[in-house]
């Protein structure tokens, strides 16, 4: 009698090998993503009707961390961008995949990961847009008043 033994190709390992191969892929891929995105957000965002003007992402890391410096948003959002996004997709988005979902091909684990920063990023946005506005995180001595009398008038404007 004789016996068949399959291995796998796929390593058992949830996280990849730490190599500089990987870390050199994952850095040129990261800077890919970056440049992809600022394509999308400073020349083809401006022509999509209603938008009004290009994505200003060093903007919201200003917003988001109270700074004054505009390239020190440029900066941040490049190496978060650059590096950052490319090690949660290795060793998070990934392995959460691996472990929960493993016949998942990766550019939908990817799609995955893309769409759940975007849709983070209008979560900030819209944070520090309140913020700005000073809906949000208001002093406790501070109240809004609310003339309920006249709410179907402002509602109908």
């Amino acid at each position: 009698m004789q016996s068949i033994t399959m291995t796998s190709p796929r390593s058992s390992s949830l996280f990849p090998p730490l190599t500089a191969r990987l870390i050199a892929t994952a850095l040129m891929a990261g800077l890919a993503a970056d440049l992809t995105w600022e394509v999308w957000a400073r020349v083809l965002t401006p022509l999509v009707p209603g938008v009004g003007g290009p994505l200003e992402p060093a903007a919201l890391v200003q917003s988001v961390f109270g700074l004054e410096s505009r390239l020190a948003g440029e900066i941040i959002h490049f190496v978060v961008g650059v590096a950052f996004y490319p090690i949660g997709y290795l060793f998070v988005a990934r392995p959460l995949q691996r472990l929960i979902i493993p016949a998942l091909p990766w550019f939908v684990t990817a799609l995955g990961f893309g769409a759940g920063l975007f849709v983070f990023a209008l979560y900030i946005m819209l944070l520090g847009a309140l913020r700005e506005a000073r809906i949000l995180f208001r002093a406790p001595e501070q109240s809004i008043t609310v003339d309920l009398k006249n709410a179907p008038t402002l509602l109908s404007r």
